[in-house]
């Protein structure tokens, strides 16, 4: 993602709304948050999401706090990324997102010359350098993905510096609504051993750590059950069939921590939607003998071995009866 100079305009946030109004809670009826006009350009489309109040609120602080780095960490699929970009998308407030790999470098995230056709280079400016000159947000998801080195670059930025260009000559002036998010996986995550790497204690230093969990299980059944009704289950079925999802997926998650299970990644919340619409879809199956639930599960929740797949049947039979 690379950016010319011209192409870039300050964000100016244009009024003020209700918190309960843009993110569906109304005890925060009373609270009120700046957002930008809508249509804006960079802003992620609204999506069906589910605000965890505490976690709201661990994000508003940092929102007005004037900090400029947030540290998102927690397992695999616990809503690190879709708490950013919805919290965004209610706020109609541009943010550049950029997927980190261990080839994303400095240059990425600052700029570099770039050829062109007629034989001459110019300077694009990365996703990061842009976020700052325009006072918006950048999102570094799967952030430690990068090299140490590459992030040791965005140490000024993250804390409001200005920071010279020697390829430019210009300086870079981080605007006031400039922040950046970055995701990792914890460290004990079975998935975050490959790729992933330890960084400086000096870049961990400037970041606000946020831990982000599962949704609490009452919360998901609502999920759960939103989707049910989207596809026609009978209500007096919702209940029954949504608290087995949900305690299933619970299970999955708790062994996905325990030494010696199978289970080599857990069940996030968009497979238990895919879930709940595929076991409706599929109750058809039951006339041949099979479980809905089970046949359903296995084509939500894909990418499992032969042995965390047998893992997972015993336990759907423990919950499930």
């Amino acid at each position: 993602m690379k950016f010319k100079r011209s192409e870039m305009a300050t964000f100016v946030p244009s009024k003020k709304i209700s918190m309960g109004e843009s993110f569906g809670i109304p005890a925060l009826n009373q609270v009120e948050i700046m957002i930008g006009e809508s249509g804006g350009a960079n802003v992620p489309p609204v999506e069906e999401y589910s605000f965890d109040k505490d976690r709201l609120g661990e994000f508003f602080v940092f929102w007005l706090s004037g900090l400029k780095a947030l540290k998102l960490k927690g397992d695999p699929a616990a809503g690190k990324t879709s708490l950013v970009s919805q919290w965004h998308a209610r706020l109609n407030w541009p943010l550049y997102s950029l997927s980190c790999n261990d080839r994303t470098t400095a240059d990425d995230l600052i700029g570099q010359f770039i050829p062109q056709g007629d034989g001459t280079f110019k300077f694009f400016y990365g996703v990061v350098a842009r976020a700052a000159m325009e006072g918006v947000s950048v999102l570094l998801d799967e952030g430690n993905a990068l090299e140490p080195n590459a992030m040791l670059a965005l140490h000024m930025l993250m804390e409001g510096y200005p920071v010279y260009v020697p390829q430019t000559g210009e300086t870079i002036y981080p605007q006031p609504n400039f922040r950046v998010f970055f995701t990792e996986n914890c460290l004990a995550s079975k998935l975050a051993v490959a790729g992933r790497h330890l960084h400086d204690a000096s870049t961990d230093d400037r970041f606000m750590e946020m831990n982000v969990d599962y949704l609490k299980p009452e919360v998901e059944i609502q999920v759960v059950k939103r989707h049910l009704t989207k596809v026609g289950m009978p209500a007096d079925q919702q209940e029954m069939v949504a608290d087995v999802m949900v305690k299933m997926a619970n299970r999955i998650r708790s062994l996905y921590h325990v030494d010696g299970s199978t289970v080599i990644k857990p069940m996030s919340t968009r497979v238990l939607k895919r879930w709940a619409v595929l076991a409706w879809g599929f109750r058809g199956v039951s006339k041949r003998n099979e479980d809905p639930m089970l046949f359903s599960l296995q084509r939500a929740f894909g990418g499992l071995t032969p042995e965390m797949w047998a893992e997972v049947k015993a336990e759907y039979s423990k919950i499930a009866g």
